[in-house]
């Protein structure tokens, strides 16, 4: 604006003719066009460069995030570690293939308990207090009965082993009849 008022003075003071004072505004006036073109471009060139990054990060993010190289393994189908009640009895899958028995919650009409087949170890607690069993019977898949596992079964008098006896830990049959010594 300064640039004009001076030239403008200038004319009146018969410095410029009015051919240079044209000359001098169409010069401005191309400076501006060239500078907002310039500016343009570089925004879309900013543009242009942006897509592509974007994108590719997008495609990085896409791979990576949903084909789980960055997340946890999936868990195996064919061996779940879930916890389920079947019969009274709550089972746990274990990694190794194994069954594990953690609780009985049934109960034994002639209190002759039948542990399934396929469990392979009683855990601790297991059946403590159960009033109820006088007898328990004991698939070949079982290999071990953790450490209180029949304690305070006061009834429990008789153990029947369907394969070769387990590992008993120490106190698995506290407080019934049953002595292992």
């Amino acid at each position: 604006m300064k640039l004009f008022k001076d030239e403008y003075k200038a004319e009146i003071d018969g410095t410029f003719s009015s051919s240079d004072y044209k000359e001098r505004f169409f010069d401005a006036v191309t400076e501006a066009k060239a500078k907002r073109e310039r500016a343009e471009r570089s925004s879309s060139l900013s543009l242009t460069l942006a897509v592509p990054v974007l994108c590719s990060i997008f495609a990085v993010i896409l791979i990576f995030g949903v084909t789980g190289i960055f997340s946890p393994p999936p868990l195996d189908s064919s061996v779940p570690t879930d916890t389920y009640t079947e019969n009274g009895f709550t089972l746990k899958r274990l990694s190794d293939g194994g069954i594990a028995l953690i609780s009985f919650e049934g109960s034994t009409a002639d209190g002759v308990l039948t542990v399934p087949n396929g469990v392979t170890v009683i855990e601790s607690s297991a059946f403590s207090n159960n009033t109820e069993i006088t007898e328990v019977i004991l698939p070949e898949s079982v290999t071990l009965i953790k450490g209180l596992a029949f304690k305070n079964c006061v009834n429990l008098n008789k153990i029947n082993f369907l394969g070769t006896a387990p590992e008993i830990e120490a106190s698995a049959f506290e407080g019934t009849q049953i002595n292992l010594n």
